[in-house]
């Protein structure tokens, strides 16, 4: 059977580990927003800002074709 001490231990340690995965979680997003976006895509993130905006599929027409998963 656990004391007190060793409840409360074991449920610390757990958290620390839970808020250590968090913690590896966020700094691979935090590298990932620092990493060089691709010449090809940095293109085509401009191309398409170019494009006028009646060429581009509505959310709604998206829905139609595909469903919509939140109903």
């Amino acid at each position: 059977m656990f004391s007190m001490e060793n409840v409360t231990l074991n449920q610390i340690n757990r958290n620390v580990l839970l808020l250590r995965k968090e913690i590896e979680r966020v700094a691979n997003i935090v590298e990932e927003s620092y990493l060089e976006i691709d010449d090809k895509i940095e293109g085509e993130v401009n191309e398409s800002r170019g494009r006028d905006s009646k060429e581009f599929v509505s959310h709604e027409e998206m829905k139609k074709e595909f469903g919509d998963d939140n109903n």
